[in-house]
């Protein structure tokens, strides 16, 4: 699918960051206008004429985001058709995202009157910007599946062993952690609605938040499900037939660094935990349950029938998030030590403060991340990140804009001149200029390590 044109590739970096500069002239007048006025003071014409400026910025900045970022990713999306429409797609959930925040955001400084807040208009307005926000979300995660690289891709680039993501197909979609019990403060039914409420602005799925930790493992690969217009974002996808997929699945557990299996009740998963506990050694294999459904307590008496009872099954020393109050606990990961004990991690509700930003959209980040941390500690797995040229470049910017690599080089001299001149703005444009020059260079010209 993807397109390999270094020439290409490298040509649609360039229009990228033009396009964001194109887009800056707008904000910033946008930003001074509203700094000097008060948006009550703007007649209709002049409001919309703002808001034109508004949405032609948004559109330029946005554009040109999703041409860089691609163009990291070594994609030529306006060389090719499919990926060309993924773009169109997720700009059009830009504009409903960028639709909605300005129209909250003029509310909150009552430029709509007081009037407004106490008409009956106030209540469906505010359902029609939830929606279009929800909308928006949905166009930009369908627009990345455009932009999904096939498992035999993948594989063929990452040259360690893959790791494997077994999981009832039914879960493919699933955002957010089920939750149909009754928990200890709230009613079944409260505790549902929360839960729900929480899916209208995740964009990041359970699926991918495994994927993102288990790639510091290997390239992370699944079955797909048979006959889907397009692959779920999270694990690259291998299809087979009816009649062929045990025997892939079967091939790739063999080849598999970890073996990774998403509680479930299907006959197929429970066929793929017996082939993966005769064919991989116990330590190999992870089971993550995940929700605090019934079907997920049925999962885990089964795991326990299978491979006995958890040398630690009250384990125990983690504080929940008062963030979280609803459920103290979202699921458990079980492993196996070298004897072939099994031992359970749980998952407990976490936000850090990087994690609070984001909790909205990534949810089951934080908790998620704890709790395979201190897993990857008994098993001896890498945790640190493959490279990443998009944080790569985001780091020299903020490195050259602050001195840092001056200070890490031991010149404290240039690195406190840097810092005094922050003021000027020079110490910044050096920082763009750095980061320029990374984003234009190619991947093998770069200085980012190789996966290994």
């Amino acid at each position: 699918m993807a397109s390999f044109n270094s020439s290409n590739i490298r040509k649609e970096r360039v229009k990228g960051l033009l396009l964001m500069a194109a887009s800056l002239p707008g904000f910033f007048y946008i930003l001074q206008v509203s700094d000097q006025h008060s948006w009550q003071t703007f007649t209709r014409t002049g409001l919309a004429v703002i808001g034109l400026l508004y949405l032609s910025s948004v559109n330029l900045f946005v554009l040109g985001l999703m041409l860089l970022l691609a163009g990291l990713k070594g994609l030529s999306v306006l060389g090719e058709r499919r990926l060309k429409r993924g773009l169109w797609i997720k700009l059009i959930g830009a504009n409903l995202l960028a639709i909605v925040v300005p129209l909250v955001n003029l509310e909150d400084e009552g430029a709509f009157g007081t009037e407004f807040k106490d008409s009956w208009l106030a209540l469906p307005v505010l359902v029609l910007l939830v929606f279009f926000a929800r909308k928006g979300i949905n166009f930009i995660r369908t627009g990345w599946k455009y932009e999904v690289v096939s498992a035999e891709e993948v594989l063929k680039k990452d040259s360690r062993p893959p790791v494997v993501y077994i999981r009832s197909f039914k879960d493919d979609q699933a955002l957010t952690p089920d939750v149909n019990r009754s928990s200890k403060w709230f009613p079944r039914l409260l505790t549902k609605w929360f839960s729900r409420l929480l899916t209208w602005t995740v964009a990041v799925s359970i699926e991918q938040e495994l994927a993102f930790i288990m790639n510091r493992v290997g390239p992370v690969v699944a079955i797909g499900k048979p006959g889907e217009q397009l692959p779920e974002l999270g694990a690259a996808r291998l299809y087979a037939r009816d009649d062929e997929w045990q025997v892939k699945i079967t091939d790739l557990m063999r080849r598999s660094r970890l073996v990774v299996i998403r509680g479930g009740t299907t006959a197929n998963l429970w066929w793929e935990i017996e082939q993966a506990a005769k064919l991989l050694p116990l330590r190999k294999l992870l089971i993550v349950s995940i929700g605090k459904s019934e079907e997920a307590s049925e999962f885990n008496r089964g795991i326990e029938q299978r491979f006995g009872q958890p040398a630690n099954p009250h384990s125990d020393g983690m504080m929940a998030s008062p963030f979280f109050w609803h459920e103290r606990e979202l699921g458990r990961i079980a492993y196996f030590n070298e004897g072939g004990r099994l031992f359970v991690i749980p998952i407990l509700w976490r936000i850090s403060l990087k994690g609070f930003l984001l909790v909205a959209f990534r949810p089951t980040q934080d908790a998620l991340e704890s709790a395979f941390w201190k897993v990857f500690q008994q098993l001896d797995l890498p945790w640190t990140a493959p490279p990443s040229r998009a944080m790569a470049i985001l780091v020299a910017l903020l490195e050259r804009s602050f001195g840092v690599q001056y200070f890490r080089a031991g010149q404290i001299r240039k690195g406190v001149l840097t810092i005094l001149f922050l003021w000027t703005g020079v110490p910044f444009i050096l920082g763009i200029v750095d980061a320029v020059k990374l984003a234009l260079t190619d991947e093998e010209e770069s200085s980012l390590p190789s996966k290994r």
